[in-house]
C-alpha cells in the first residue's frame, strides 16, 4: 500500500504539470480525479462486512507447576 502512495506521490506532480502545460488549467484533470475518487469511495459502500477472527481465551495460569523450581 505504501509503495502505491510513493509511486503516486512521485508520478502525480509530473502528470499534473504535463496536463497544465497542455491545457493551461488543472480544472479538467482535477474534476476527473474527483469523479474517480467519488466512484472509488462509493464502491467501498458495497464491500462485504469485515468479519473479525474469534477471540480465543486461554485459561489463566498464574501459578507455576510444583515441579518447576524443585
Amino acid at each position: 500500500m505504501w509503495t502505491t502512495y510513493a509511486i503516486a506521490g512521485a508520478v502525480g506532480p509530473i502528470v499534473m504539470g504535463k496536463v497544465f502545460d497542455a491545457a493551461g488549467s488543472y480544472r479538467m484533470l482535477l474534476s476527473r480525479l474527483a469523479l474517480f475518487i467519488l466512484v472509488a469511495a462509493s464502491m467501498m459502500l458495497f464491500l462485504a462486512r469485515y468479519r473479525a477472527a474469534p477471540i480465543i481465551q486461554e485459561p489463566a495460569s498464574d501459578a507455576l507447576p510444583a515441579s518447576v523450581g524443585d
